[in-house]
């Protein structure tokens, strides 16, 4: 240490650098769909980490300090893509394997109270009752699909006289088509 005095002492202090801590990188997300709104995920726990940094699509979203997460409030049928990070003493990870998931679409039901009431002649009106998060409905007669429609009726025309016909109807959202009504 050359302090200008000549204490005798001429060797050099040596500083440590200490080496830049390592921490592992979280191994084997899995991210799954538990609804329409949230994503489970989870991971394997990283020896000597104080938390984890939850990212989705590359935003962080959570600090948490055990291997899972649930992501909730999320947009239905909708993909999102999740990495994770191990912390300890303000250094982060790399991140891990980005992993995705979609949400599920909205559920739909059955439609109830089919009613069938004759015209004319030649025509039957079907009514049905209103399926939430339907986005059409499937009309079949004798177990074949006539048309499909947006609303909650149909007249079926050009019938022959004095035949018995036999409908049900579907909700349609998407790819999805619900349970048949009962006929």
């Amino acid at each position: 240490n050359d302090d200008g005095n000549d204490d005798g002492n001429d060797n050099p202090t040596d500083t440590i650098v200490p080496e830049p801590e390592v921490l592992a990188i979280p191994e084997n997300l899995v991210a799954t769909a538990e609804s329409s709104s949230s994503i489970s995920l989870s991971w394997d726990e990283v020896e000597n980490t104080e938390s984890y940094n939850v990212y989705r699509d590359g935003d962080s979203i959570a600090n948490v300090t055990n291997p899972t997460y649930t992501d909730k409030d999320l947009e239905y049928n909708t993909e999102y893509c999740y990495t994770v990070t191990a912390v300890r003493n303000e250094t982060e990870s790399d991140k891990s394997e980005e992993k995705c998931a979609k949400t599920f679409d909205l559920p739909i039901t059955t439609p109830e109270n089919l009613i069938a009431n004759v015209l004319s002649t030649s025509s039957i009106i079907l009514t049905w009752d209103n399926v939430e998060n339907a986005l059409s409905y499937n009309v079949y007669r004798d177990g074949e699909m006539i048309i499909n429609v947006t609303n909650t009726n149909y007249t079926d025309n050009n019938l022959e006289y004095n035949t018995e016909y036999c409908y049900t109807v579907t909700a349609v959202r998407g790819d999805k088509e619900s349970e048949k009504s009962s006929a």
